[in-house]
């Protein structure tokens, strides 16, 4: 007369759905109320990441390197499981960019631009609040297919004078 643990039944249920080769559960960005991808890392095809079955909320995907990924593992290691990503994605996924400029006229305008080139969508942006400052950080959430899409953003960065640095917002450990 034991309940059986809803983790072991979540974790039995996602093996039972992936293919016959493989244990993991593989990720291609499809609609799924069951798969989150957590906001505290944004992991995007490429990354290595981890699986985290949560009590409530299903199973969240971490990049292997995120601080939060790795408290859960030490304190419930028995709710991961294997995920890995497909081999073409059907979806777009979300990752930070940090981009500083100098500032000028226009300057928002042309990163923008160039983000649209690279076939990225802001879905956010924050930047600071100092005006007399000589340069200004911009922060992006984009919609990328991968993270080869955004290891050197803008595109090219050393063609661009009017960017001083760039760089997508890893997790730390």
């Amino acid at each position: 007369g034991l309940r059986p643990d809803a983790v072991l039944l979540s974790q039995e249920r996602y093996k039972n759905e992936s293919n016959a080769v493989s244990t993991a559960v593989v990720l291609d960005g499809s609609p799924n109320a069951a798969v989150k991808y957590a906001k505290c890392c944004r992991p995007v095809p490429g990354d290595a990441i981890a699986g985290y079955l949560d009590r409530n909320a299903g199973l969240f995907v971490h990049n292997a390197d995120c601080a939060v990924c790795k408290k859960l593992l030490a304190k419930d290691a028995e709710r991961f499981v294997d995920v890995e990503w497909a081999d073409e994605p059907k979806a777009d996924f979300e990752t930070g960019v940090v981009v500083t400029i100098t500032n000028g006229r226009g300057g928002l305008g042309k990163i923008a631009a160039e983000l649209d080139a690279m076939g990225s969508d802001i879905t956010h942006i924050t930047m600071d609040d100092e005006v007399a400052m000589e340069t200004t950080e911009l922060k992006f959430v984009l919609t990328v297919k991968d993270r080869h899409q955004v290891e050197h953003p803008p595109r090219q960065p050393v063609k661009l004078p009017y960017v001083s640095r760039a760089y997508r917002i890893l997790p730390t450990s």
